[in-house]
């Protein structure tokens, strides 16, 4: 399955999810329909009447359930709409920090780097990364509607205790999660568990409006009294019911997440042919005092994005969005002999670069030779120990003073326009008498500076370096 069908399963598994959504907003709104329609006719037998209310009546039942699905509906979208800015909205909410590809900490110099590689390996955009900064459990998480707006993010944790091979492990599952559409999915869980949620949030409402009363009119007569606490009592049931909605709704969200979490571990292995990376990985959770824990108030909001579980164990292992690490782990390990690895803080200091090739390495690199469109495609969104040997290959081949400027958010619009240039020498100095008159002097150096690089990086070559200058793009101000 290629990355353009993978995207086509996960519209699939969209529609499969709405409509369950359309299922429990159903049920949900049937329990609370019958639920009042019970205090009501207590109500009416208080009073020493006959209750007016019936209780299967279709139209009531629209009048009733039509502005609560509007709610629902409404507190979805917004939520959904509030994520609009797709990863970068998901990192703001966790105040995450955004790595720059010029950062002179070694750990995050080497973390972009990673995620670089295995971005040109796999033919897709170089997405933006970030870093939690305060968060000393071992994790990480992409997030994103699709691979144009997408984020990798770690932990400190995770960059300060995992070897540049168990980072590549970590990187893999997640751009798995990239490939196979499961962001866009992540995303419309929580926008749909929101909805869900504002049911009990009603009737926390309708408590304290009751409560209100009561405290506000001590002498009130039975009758007020009576309605306040009938009140009182459907804020309560529309309070249970709506929590008994957001319960199962967490129950499906945990069993989405761990089916495809076991498929990223499997796609993570399959993408680095190193099953030692991503064990090694989990074994560091499971070693580690503080194991994956995240302490960001938004993690559960969050946590089915994560690489492992970020919240304490919970005694209902229900709601546990990752499966357990025991279990992951011998999946990618069978003869795993149950020990963990333990670890301890470090701060590595060491000497950052791009590794040499390793005679393994050096017998799958790629051949130069032209593709078929369709296997061009087939390639999209997939990885293999070639391609990232070949992504190694060229991010080695780039001169430092190029690359200095692929990484600037100034000096990227200028790499693009060297690359425009057309090769007729009389064509090229048109195009630069009109970029001179439109750049200021400063700039138009810095694109002389830059146009000899252009005939180095041809066809695929070049479309790396279109790739590793999208986050520098992404940076530029709207104007």
């Amino acid at each position: 399955m290629n990355f353009f069908e993978h995207q086509r399963q996960s519209y699939t598994n969209t529609k499969w999810l709405i409509f369950f959504f359309a299922i429990a907003v159903f049920l949900t709104i049937l329990a609370i329909y019958l639920a009042c329609g019970f205090c009501f006719t207590e109500y009416w037998k208080h009073q020493n009447q006959d209750p007016p209310f019936i209780w299967w009546n279709i139209k009531t039942f629209f009048i009733f359930g039509l502005p609560l699905t509007l709610i629902i509906l409404c507190a979805t979208f917004y939520k959904i709409f509030t994520l609009k800015k797709g990863g970068k909205a998901i990192a703001e909410l966790l105040n995450a920090k955004k790595i720059s590809s010029d950062s002179k900490n070694l750990n995050e110099k080497q973390f972009y780097n990673v995620v670089e590689e295995m971005a040109i390996a796999s033919g897709v955009p170089v997405p933006e990364v970030y870093l939690l900064e305060k968060e000393l459990g071992l994790n990480a998480l992409a997030a994103g509607y699709d691979i144009d707006d997408a984020i990798i993010c770690v932990t400190n944790g995770a960059l300060d205790c995992f070897t540049r091979e168990e980072l590549q492990g970590v990187i893999a599952h997640e751009f798995s999660h990239v490939f196979n559409g499961d962001m866009r999915l992540n995303l419309y869980l929580i926008g749909i568990l929101h909805g869900i949620m504002v049911v009990g949030e009603i009737g926390r409402f309708l408590m304290r409006a009751s409560s209100g009363r009561r405290n506000s009119y001590g002498g009130m007569s039975n009758s007020k009294k009576g309605s306040s606490g009938h009140l009182f009592l459907i804020g309560l049931l529309i309070y249970l019911i709506g929590s008994i909605g957001v319960f199962f709704g967490k129950i499906i969200k945990a069993a989405v997440s761990r089916q495809r979490e076991y498929l990223a571990d499997a796609s993570s292995v399959q993408f680095t042919r190193n099953p030692t990376g991503i064990s090694n990985v989990l074994k560091k959770i499971g070693g580690q005092d503080y194991n994956s824990y995240v302490g960001n108030r938004y993690a559960e909001q969050c946590g089915h994005m994560f690489f492992a579980e970020c919240l304490h164990p919970s005694w209902l292992q229900t709601f546990a969005t990752h499966p357990p690490l025991a279990k992951r782990i011998k999946r990618v390990e069978p003869s795993w002999d149950g020990k963990f690895i333990p670890v301890t803080f470090q701060n590595k200091k060491m000497e950052f670069k791009i590794p040499k090739f390793t005679g393994h390495q050096q017998e799958n690199k790629l051949k130069n030779k032209e593709m078929a469109v369709d296997k061009i495609v087939d390639l999209v969104g997939t990885m293999s120990m070639a391609s990232l040997d070949a992504a190694r290959s060229t991010l080695k081949m780039i001169p430092e003073n190029l690359m200095k400027y692929v990484h600037s958010s100034k000096n990227a619009p200028l790499v693009i326009y060297a690359f425009l240039l057309e090769i007729d020498s009389l064509l090229q100095q048109k195009q630069l008498k009109i970029l001179n008159n439109e750049l200021k002097d400063e700039e138009f150096k810095i694109l002389q500076k830059i146009i000899p690089f252009k005939n180095l990086f041809m066809g695929k070559n070049r479309l790396a370096i279109i790739d590793l200058l999208i986050p520098s793009l992404k940076s530029l101000e709207k104007s």
